[in-house]
């Protein structure tokens, strides 16, 4: 067991270890430890004690000093090992994690890591903490780096005014001592206010997490002048004791939907009190301070940084490729994630700080080396990021067969089908956007105007399930017909272009097939269609009025499994793949009787109401495939067309426009 110095507490590592095996065991799998995401506020106000301590414990030879000595210290213990997680990850994205939906801010918050604002990524391009996309986003977990580093950036002028102040008297002692407490509170409360209002921001700002790095901070403040520091073993021991019970209650019992504020007040008061419990001058017997101290808990608590580096890129890799569902990946996922961090701690880690300990420079030139060096690599993962489509190892590289973007017209207009003084207006969902080079190719083929507007959630005319009452979709509908009075003219086709049917998987999980065409079935769904049909009546009445033409597209087949996650050699045994390539093609035609009953009745109720069906053509035997002979697949994910499907769709699509138009 390590002995206690007198400038190093080994309890505050075995504590690292608690936090980083929490966060570990959360992430691996949330049902072991529901709490155990609360492990990196343990690190805050770990961060937040040790940073003071470092901070007022040297001697400095003035105020610039004092910083760029700080900040070159931050440099040299943080950036090696970061960056060198930062670019490799860069590397294997590049190399098995296809461009998607799910994936869409992977590329942005690995770039944003570099400089630390990874956790202003997240929320800016939308991953909240707890949304399916996170799971797959291997820099995800670099949030609670930049919240660091951010916090680092204005903590040492704050804590200088502390050192220079804090023993004069009157107004610059009371502004000594009350500069981070007040900022603490007023960050616990933006924790409170932003959970009520924007979620995300409470979650990853700064400004919502001051707070636990300032309690840590506050907290040696008051131990380096004698105070809040137990006066006898037996308030030590209590303290130890209660801090882990009250540590362990947030692990456990933390709500991750009010967080920061109010869960983290447990793991943040824990930790404070197991800090203090260890400041007893001389050793503690508490057999809580033994665990702490003991040398494989010491040991974990210096692999912490390594640990929490690693951990999550491999679990997000595996989720990519070979899964993360049964207990021997799990163990394999651990067993990975030691051999890395051990690596990074000995040969990264370590050896980086030796080396600096060893040159002799001023830290300035230290602060511009390392900087540029973050720069450096910054452009090198982008370099890789743009040439992602050369570079990747999956099928999803040959982007003119999976993808439905727009490409070059494959040959000239056709001089038979020309419709140059028409317009087609396409509103609906992420369906719409599937829609890209189908249309497009209709637009250079037949000369027509193709206008393009997802109304995400607020798709209109879905039929599947009524949408006008979900907050704000009225008014965004209403915007959306205010756009065709203005523009569409006489004849024009408008075309609602969503999801009409059930999934059966999404992105990141698959679904129960029976319990979907249960539900489908059910009275409930029922009215869900007999809502949204009304709906649609009200809309296409309006639309007649326009002298407008209305086209819907009835409901394409879905698939058990996304295509673009289970067709390369490295994600083939995914569990998510392992319902196959074909589904039956009457349970389809099942699941979407009761919206083609609706069609057709709305079909015979209006004349300017078009209906086209791909079902036919996608699925034309009696099992319903994600391929077609030659292995080029028709849809992208389990609903969403590939580029090669809409190449399959565009003559029964332009088929339609001449039977309206002609």
């Amino acid at each position: 067991m390590p002995r206690r110095t007198s400038d190093y507490f080994f309890e505050i590592d075995g504590l690292r270890a608690i936090a980083v095996l929490s966060v570990m065991a959360f992430h691996l799998d949330n049902s072991w430890l529901p709490g155990g995401f609360a492990g990196v506020d343990i690190f805050f106000v770990i961060s937040g004690y040790v940073v003071s301590k470092s901070l007022a414990e040297r001697n400095y030879q003035g105020a610039g000093n004092y910083l760029l000595e700080f900040y070159q210290r931050r440099i040299v213990r943080l950036f090696p090992a970061l960056m060198v997680m930062l670019v490799t990850v860069s590397v294997l994205t590049v190399l098995f994690i296809p461009a998607s939906w799910l994936s869409t801010a992977v590329s942005k918050t690995g770039l944003y890591a570099f400089f630390g604002i990874s956790n202003i990524a997240l929320v800016l391009f939308d991953d909240g903490y707890f949304s399916p996309r996170t799971e797959f986003n291997p820099f995800a977990h670099t949030w609670s780096l930049g919240v660091e580093e951010q916090f680092y950036v204005v903590f040492p002028v704050l804590f200088l005014a502390w050192l220079c102040w804090s023993k004069k008297t009157g107004l610059a002692k009371i502004v000594a001592w009350s500069v981070l407490p007040i900022l603490g509170l007023l960050s616990l409360f933006a924790a409170y206010d932003l959970d009520q209002s924007t979620s995300k921001w409470a979650y990853y700002s700064l400004f919502s997490r001051f707070w636990e790095l300032a309690a840590g901070a506050v907290l040696y403040q008051f131990h380096a002048v004698g105070k809040l520091l137990p006066t006898s073993r037996i308030g030590a021991s209590t303290l130890v004791w209660t801090g882990l019970a009250t540590t362990l209650t947030g692990l456990i019992w933390s709500d991750g939907q009010h967080f920061p504020y109010p869960w983290a007040l447990l793991s943040v008061s824990g930790t404070l009190m197991v800090i203090a419990s260890v400041r007893f001058p001389g050793e503690s017997q508490s057999y809580g301070h033994r665990i702490l101290r003991q040398s494989t808990s010491v040991y974990l608590g210096r692999l912490s940084y390594s640990l929490y580096l690693w951990h999550w890129p491999v679990y997000t890799l595996m989720r990519w490729t070979v899964g993360l569902d049964g207990y021997l990946d799990k163990a394999l996922a651990l067993a990975i994630t030691f051999i890395l961090s051990i690596f990074s701690y000995h040969l990264i880690e370590t050896k980086t700080q030796g080396i600096s300990r060893r040159i002799m420079v001023r830290p300035s030139a230290k602060i511009l080396i390392g900087l540029s060096c973050v720069v450096l690599m910054a452009f090198s993962s982008r370099a890789l990021f743009s040439h992602r489509n050369h570079l990747s190892l999956s099928q999803t590289r040959d982007t003119y067969n999976w993808y439905p973007y727009a490409h070059a017209a494959e040959r000239p207009g056709d001089p038979g089908a020309v419709f140059a003084d028409r317009q087609i207006f396409v509103i609906g969902n992420s369906h719409a956007d599937a829609y890209q080079y189908m249309l497009q190719q209709a637009s250079q083929r037949l000369g027509l105007a193709v206008h393009i507007r997802n109304d995400g959630a607020c798709s209109m005319a879905m039929i599947l399930n009524p949408t006008k009452k979900l907050p704000g979709c009225e008014a965004r509908q209403e915007d959306s017909l205010n756009v065709l009075k203005t523009k569409a003219n006489p004849g024009d086709i408008v075309f609602f272009a969503s999801l009409r049917t059930h999934r059966l998987t999404n992105q990141d999980k698959v679904r129960d097939p029976q319990e979907v065409l249960t539900y489908a079935r059910s009275e409930f769904a029922h009215q869900q269609v007999s809502v949204a049909k009304a709906e649609a009546a009200e809309l296409i009445t309006r639309l007649e009025e326009l002298d407008l033409q209305v086209l819907i597209d009835a409901p394409k087949p879905v698939l058990l499994l996304p295509p673009f996650r289970c067709s390369d050699w490295f994600n083939a045994s995914n569990p998510v793949c392992k319902r196959g390539f074909y589904v039956e093609r009457q349970f389809l035609l099942d699941i979407r009787e009761p919206v083609m009953s609706a069609l057709f009745e709305l079909d015979t109720e209006h004349d300017n109401l078009h209906i086209w069906d791909p079902f036919p053509v996608l699925c034309p035997e009696d099992r319903c495939a994600s391929f077609d002979e030659e292995r080029l697949p028709f849809f992208y994910d389990g609903d969403h067309l590939s580029g090669h499907g809409n190449r399959v769709l565009y003559p029964s699509f332009t088929k339609v426009l001449k039977a309206i138009w002609q």
